[in-house]
């Protein structure tokens, strides 16, 4: 039978292990020879198997590791629409194996809003790292019954079984007769590269290390000044300049000890059938699969499980299917096919075992020497828990939408603050972004003075001549207005952050706190810098705004205020007379108003938080 490696064996294979173990000789010149042990495994004081154990000598492992040195890693080629890097390990000692490059999973915690801050002004980012073999969907976070991480899409390897028909292809095998796992090795340096700067994050305990689990994350921390961070975390995360680079040792596998478990074939069965005494036969394969996987833990065959699958059990499983059941295809037309008209259902192949008759399990005690050979692995980083809004509209140029996000308060009873809420809410320590896509305000379009009615006539002013006619004089009248005609003529301005010096002191931020305390500030009185078009604002304590204390720890409500208030705009309204007949009369009187300001943009709480975008293999 193939060895399973690395198996972590229950309280009873391992109290029946010590209790055969060897015993040290008491001649110190003796010198270490090959051992071979058997002892017998009891549960409830029943014998139900017996466990062997061959430990190889110091010299014969030596000579193992001697010929493990000259094992040679080679890649080969297959599609690349797999997302793979396949080697082949082998050498005078090793069986040819065909194994899988790991990849960088890289992922932070939940939202940072405040950085570990060190004595010595810098700030700790703890994110964690899991080498992982793309074979599977989700890792554990912290334990077994802990909750799972997502592995993003990119990161995992595509069409597994037709990579393992390629690879199969290739050696000339069955694809069934071996499997692809991933090239084992342990992070001798882990670097995180950002703008051009590198930071080492490696673990103490992790340098000599001689075996690192695939699929099973750790934490790591990187170290820098709190400026460095926040750029990390902000800017260069969002322009893709953050990578995660792992200098990867490969390591080889060297037996140190065969380990063999056999158990009573008709006592494994009986525990099989309990479990499947709710169903009746034939049964599906999903069925089987947890019946023995509960009698082989019944039997104090647990092996722990780490990822979706632990492989010790998936192998122990799929023995112990192979040796009771067979399997039926889909036939609909089987008289009684029922559930197995459409899936592969299973049959016993029989029910009674003569007693000597064993299901035998075999694993290899392992050693890993680390080769020379190195991989450089990476993963590139993006930004997550991000969340964004929209304040007002762009398309709001118009009185008919100046109460979007506007300066005017229509509504100043039941919003006496002007408070456009933004459905999101920063803590202490957060990083906004407010990103003004249109900034535009009312400009009242004043007519030239306009004639609005005029009269002229000729008038007998006096009598002349022997015929006393009428000496006539042209009269006129002539009304004149000038006044707001109602089309306004909106100005928008593209980038107010830095053209309108009124912006940063009109647009406020507006806290509620649990407390029920409520406060303004304007973006310039907190810490905050232009760039690239937006502003970038920490949530902090200022010296012109000091937003938190004892009482005010937690904002439960947060918004934006428009008090943008531009120069006061004049222009002349009314009517006049002119007239040679009448009085001429003038009524023109200066009106002043306010601009209405409209605003528009995007809102963004950054999260802090970061997880693998792709892989850099």
């Amino acid at each position: 039978m193939n060895p399973l490696k690395n198996a972590l064996l229950s309280s009873a294979l391992l109290a029946a292990l010590s209790a055969c173990a060897p015993q040290g000789d008491s001649t110190p010149e003796a010198k270490p020879k090959a051992v071979s042990m058997t002892s017998d495994i009891y549960v409830n004081n029943e014998k139900v198997g017996e466990i062997s154990r061959q430990v190889k000598s110091e010299a014969e492992i030596e000579k193992l590791k001697e010929k493990k040195r000259s094992s040679s890693l080679t890649p080969i080629p297959v599609s690349p629409e797999h997302s793979a890097t396949v080697y082949k390990l082998s050498g005078q000692s090793v069986k040819d194996q065909y194994l899988v490059s790991p990849r960088v999973f890289v992922y932070s915690g939940s939202r940072l809003n405040s950085f570990i801050r060190n004595s010595d002004g810098s700030v700790v980012i703890p994110f964690n790292i899991a080498l992982i073999d793309g074979l599977t969907n989700r890792v554990h976070t912290a334990d077994v019954s802990g909750p799972t991480q997502e592995i993003p899409e990119s990161l995992r390897v595509k069409n597994y079984r037709q990579l393992l028909e390629e690879v199969a292809r290739f050696s000339a095998q069955k694809s069934d007769e071996f499997a692809i796992g991933a090239l084992p090795g342990c992070p001798s340096r882990i670097t995180v590269a950002a703008g051009g700067l590198n930071y080492d994050v490696t673990p103490p305990n992790l340098t000599e290390s001689d075996f690192c689990e695939i699929n099973k994350p750790f934490t790591v921390s990187l170290k820098v000044p709190e400026n460095v961070a926040q750029y990390i975390l902000g800017d260069a995360l969002r322009a893709s300049m953050v990578d995660v680079i792992v200098n990867y040792a490969i390591m080889v596998p060297v037996p140190v000890s065969e380990l063999s478990v056999r158990f009573d074939k008709q006592k494994v069965y009986e525990a099989i059938f309990v479990n499947l005494q709710a169903s009746y036969p034939p049964y599906g394969e999903a069925e089987v699969e947890y019946a023995v996987e509960k009698a082989m833990k019944s039997m104090k065959m647990h092996i722990h499980i780490q990822g979706d699958y632990n492989d010790q059990m998936k192998r122990i499983v799929s023995d112990a299917i192979t040796a009771f059941f067979e399997k039926m295809p889909p036939n609909p037309d089987r008289a009684s096919a029922g559930k197995c008209s459409k899936m592969v259902c299973l049959t016993v192949k029989q029910q009674k075992f003569e007693h000597e008759e064993k299901f035998e399990v075999q694993w290899s005690q392992i050693e890993n020497m680390r080769m020379d050979k190195v991989l450089r692995l990476g993963s590139k980083l993006r930004p997550v828990n991000d969340e964004q809004t929209t304040i007002g509209q762009d398309s709001a140029i118009g009185a008919s939408n100046a109460s979007e996000f506007s300066n005017k308060n229509l509504n100043i009873k039941t919003n006496p603050f002007n408070v456009y809420t933004v459905g999101i809410t920063p803590q202490k320590g957060s990083t906004v972004h407010f990103k003004p896509s249109l900034y535009t305000w009312e400009r009242r379009k004043r007519e030239t003075e306009t004639l609005i009615n005029h009269r002229t006539w000729n008038d007998c002013t006096g009598r002349v001549g022997i015929e006393n006619r009428c000496s006539y004089t042209t009269r006129h009248e002539y009304l004149y207005t000038w006044e707001y005609t109602g089309k306004d003529i909106w100005v928008s301005t593209i980038n107010p952050l830095s053209s309108v010096p009124q912006f940063l002191n009109g647009i406020k931020l507006y806290f509620r706190f649990a407390n029920g305390e409520q406060i303004r500030c304007a973006i310039e009185d907190l810490y905050g810098i232009n760039e690239e078009g937006r502003r970038t604002i920490r949530i902090e304590n200022t010296p012109s705004c000091p937003l938190f204390d004892n009482d005010r720890k937690v904002i439960t409500s947060f918004g934006m205020i428009n008090e943008i208030k531009l120069d006061d705009i004049s222009y002349m309204s009314g009517q006049r007379m002119d007239s040679n007949y009448t009085l001429r009369w003038n009524k023109y009187v200066p009106v002043i108003y306010s601009p209405t300001v409209l605003i528009a943009g995007q809102l963004t709480l950054l999260g802090g938080s970061f997880v693998s975008d792709r892989s850099l293999q």
